[in-house]
């Protein structure tokens, strides 16, 4: 089935999963540096919930994400809420897109989908942005189907904005910064991803410096290999894109993070 827009802008409540992953870096006029991250997430907990009277009863869970890297002072700042799709509380419609989890909230600015506007408030942290696209929608996979694996449901659908304009404000430390730059939309909604021979995955969205943009998921086998369904995109500064796959990309790990666990 063809992706259908703007209806897919918005939740598809029948997939088990779903978000809405926008990543950006952005600096002020006198090139103070910040990077950020929005996501909203849901989740159907119940594909065959019973009925229930309660305003409250759902079978849908958001997530949501908020982070802010400040480069100067070498800081990572992040909240995250979890909430129930029920009584208002979390949830989301796709003309005109909207989706929050209580007051953090994505929105259109028309029924196309697009300008973005972020709205992340955390008391000292927070976001307000406005994202608009610099390149067309790029369909992942095939027209938008990404298949993971072997097995049935080892897929999901995804599309991408690779270049967004962002502008806006972010705050750190109860300080407001005006910043300018750019920013990357992810979407994508399934009910399955890995096959039972994959361990898990690594993903790169990469702005080149000379307009080009690079999505890659290096998906990895039970040995830590590249698995040979790992894929991606590379979209070039008139935004026509060229998919990617396993024969195509190298990945090569210089260093290592060790968690204060010591794993």
């Amino acid at each position: 089935e063809p992706l259908d827009f703007p209806r897919d802008h918005g939740p598809h409540p029948r997939y088990r999963h779903e978000w809405w992953y926008v990543t950006g870096n952005v600096t002020t006029a006198a090139g103070r540096h910040f990077g950020f991250q929005a996501t909203l997430f849901r989740f159907n907990i119940a594909p065959d919930p019973p009925q229930r009277r309660s305003a409250l009863a759902t079978n849908q869970v958001w997530m949501a994400h908020m982070a802010i890297t400040d480069t100067r002072e070498q800081s990572f700042h992040d909240r995250e809420r979890f909430v129930r799709g029920a009584a208002g509380l979390a949830g989301g419609t796709a003309q005109p897109l909207r989706v929050h989890a209580e007051d953090w909230v994505m929105q259109a600015t028309n029924s196309g989908g697009m300008p973005l506007t972020l709205s992340f408030p955390a008391g000292d942290l927070g976001l307000q942005m406005r994202l608009t696209p610099e390149k067309p929608m790029v369909l992942q996979g095939d027209e938008g189907y990404s298949r993971k694996g072997a097995e049935p449901g080892n897929a999901s659908r995804y599309y991408s904005y690779t270049r967004l304009a962002a502008e806006g404000t972010v705050r750190v430390a109860g300080q407001d910064h005006a910043v300018t730059g750019t920013a990357w939309l992810d979407r994508e909604w399934g009910s399955s991803s890995m096959g039972s021979e994959q361990q898990g995955w690594d993903w790169f969205a990469l702005q080149l410096d000379d307009g080009r943009d690079v999505m890659f998921y290096q998906l990895r086998g039970p040995d830590g290999a590249m698995h040979p369904r790992s894929a991606g995109v590379l979209v070039a500064a008139d935004g026509t894109a060229e998919r990617l796959t396993a024969d195509d990309v190298t990945v090569t790990v210089r260093r290592h993070w060790r968690g204060p666990q010591g794993r």
